[in-house]
């Protein structure tokens, strides 16, 4: 008998989890770019023993209907592309459809959901992957999901969970980071004694820092505006291979390359007095987006640009 075997959905679950989940601010990252992805506007985080006994996040995204609710713990179920030509643009925060089943099968998950359009809500309840309990409910519109207990059946993966309070930063910096994303959206942090974040929608990045810390820091950020030409920020091109055949084509049917794109624009704020408020700046060749640079890229936009919301003080 072959020693090869596939492996059971439930074991290929729980592999799964531990490249999508490794700690409760991986959960409240996934559910909350989900919350992102659905439109909604307002979203509000409940946290507990810095996630590890309760995580629940409401929004009043698009919702699901039944079938919907119950296929999104599939894996690999998407909403998100069809096909491999979808990949190309991508313009959601996920897309790949294992998050939800990862964390499901590494808690006691209940989700609460209706969309619009529907009389009545779902509400559907798994225990360690396993469907315990599926039933229509009057719900608002919008979803609620709540993960109770994570790593209830992997107790190696939960002795190395750092202490409530380590884990509840982690997830303060990561709402913290979308909000100011996002200024025009209604964000919410709670704990268990405490509202750590109310963030109402407002105007713009400037308010949106003063409103999470405060006339101060605010007044310690300079905005800064830049230009660079499209190849010098490390926009993907086709492959060698791809742009001969490109090029190729273009020469027999006589066309001409297409002209290059003006260039990247990038605004935000910066800590760094040292820079001018407005001007060029010239990032060094393997220059790369992280928390240490002044200006982290946001969202690319379809003309060619890049907007930025800023490098801003990671929360304590």
């Amino acid at each position: 008998m072959g020693r090869i075997h596939v492996l059971s959905e439930n074991v290929a679950n729980k592999i799964a989890a531990g490249e999508v989940v490794e700690r409760p601010a991986s959960v409240v990252k996934e559910l909350l770019e989900n919350a992102l992805d659905a439109g909604a506007t307002r979203i509000k985080i409940t946290v507990e023993a810095g996630g590890k006994k309760l995580i629940q996040i409401t929004d009043n995204g698009c919702g699901m209907v039944r079938d919907d609710a119950m296929l999104a713990f599939e894996r690999h179920a998407t909403s998100k592309i069809k096909d491999a030509e979808d990949l190309l643009t991508i313009a959601t925060l996920g897309f790949r459809g294992e998050a939800l089943p990862s964390i499901a099968s590494v808690s006691r998950l209940r989700l609460e959901t209706r969309a619009p359009e529907e009389a009545a809500g779902t509400v559907l309840e798994i225990n360690g992957g396993k469907i315990a309990r599926i039933e229509e409910a009057g719900l608002p519109a919008g979803t609620s999901i709540t993960v109770r207990d994570l790593f209830f059946n992997t107790p190696a993966r939960k002795k190395f969970l750092k202490a409530e309070s380590t884990e509840l930063s982690h997830i303060a910096s990561l709402v913290t980071h979308y909000a100011l994303a996002h200024p025009e959206k209604h964000f919410e942090l709670h704990s268990a004694t405490n509202a750590m974040l109310v963030a109402p929608p407002v105007a713009g990045s400037s308010e949106r820092v003063y409103q999470v810390f405060g006339k101060e820091t605010l007044d310690q950020l300079i905005p800064v505006a830049a230009m660079q030409p499209l190849e010098h920020v490390g926009l993907p091109q086709p492959p060698p291979w791809r742009r001969k055949e490109i090029e190729e084509d273009e020469n027999e049917e006589g066309r001409t390359a297409p002209s290059k794109s003006p260039g990247a624009t990038a605004a935000g704020f910066s800590s760094d007095r040292n820079l001018p408020a407005t001007g060029v700046l010239t990032p060094p060749a393997d220059w790369r987006v992280d928390r240490s640079t002044p200006l982290a890229i946001a969202a690319c936009t379809p003309t060619n640009s890049v907007s930025t919301t800023g490098s801003f003080p990671t929360p304590i």
